[in-house]
């Protein structure tokens, strides 16, 4: 049931009939594939218990499958128990540390603030939505405007920085930005799913046209208060000759 829903195309689907019926040709105009395609997923879905179909005229009517999704979702909640609970066990026994943001330097900071560009695949992305859902789901709209760790940002002003950057990625490679509502769960997870669909098709290989307005969105974001929050560094020197994503990751307080 589980590498049923592994596949994209087939967890979009399932979000697309969580609204309601519909038939493979109202299904297909979300998607760039064929409706033969589609209705290959939708066979394995139906395949996997988690959906049905009827047949009214000549349509064929697919619906999401409550029994099935419940089974589904509990088979996800034993394997995160069970798959998380080690990492988060040691994690918890790991001595906490502080140290001032002046003292973060290039030797001290973590692996992934020392590198910009970090290797990407489709199954860490997907992998890296799963547990951002598995978090969200624990969030009540009581939480909602509740702190965070980034004491600029409470709950939902963090989330939609999230759902803004992931929307960003997405557009870069073609991705529609269609505003979505409902719970913060829901919200990221539609946005990040159009991103990974938007990237399957276009594929990791080339390059990326940035323009030069994103430095003047990073100014916009990252003001001295920002700075002065602990979210972002003091800039750093790029140098006269320097690229557009140097310019802009020296801007962040990144090293380059």
């Amino acid at each position: 049931m589980v590498a049923a829903v592994a596949e994209p195309s087939r967890r979009r689907l399932l979000q697309l009939l969580g609204a309601g019926e519909q038939t493979v040709s109202q299904l297909a105009s979300h998607f760039t594939v064929s409706r033969s395609a589609i209705s290959q997923h939708l066979g394995v879905l139906a395949d996997s218990g988690l959906v049905t179909s009827r047949r009214a005229g000549k349509f064929q009517y697919y619906r999401v499958n409550a029994r099935g999704m419940t089974a589904l979702r509990a088979e996800l909640d034993s394997f995160w128990t069970r798959e998380l609970a080690s990492p988060v066990r040691d994690a918890r026994d790991l001595p906490l540390v502080r140290r001032s943001r002046s003292a973060l330097s290039k030797e001290t900071r973590m692996p992934f603030e020392q590198s910009v560009f970090v290797p990407l695949n489709a199954s860490s992305a997907e992998a890296t939505l799963a547990i951002c859902q598995l978090v969200l789901r624990g969030v009540a709209e009581a939480d909602y405007h509740k702190p965070t760790v980034c004491t600029e940002f409470d709950v939902t002003q963090l989330a939609d920085h999230l759902i803004g950057s992931v929307t960003y990625l997405g557009a870069a490679a073609g991705a529609a930005a269609d505003p979505v509502s409902g719970p913060l769960e829901t919200r990221v997870a539609t946005a990040a799913q159009a991103t990974l669909e938007a990237w399957h098709v276009r594929g990791l290989d080339g390059e990326v046209k940035v323009g030069p307005h994103v430095l003047g969105v990073a100014r916009q974001i990252i003001t001295p208060e920002a700075r002065g929050g602990g979210s972002f560094a003091d800039p750093t020197e790029a140098g006269p000759d320097a690229g557009l994503l140097d310019r802009l990751v020296a801007f962040t307080g990144r090293a380059l």
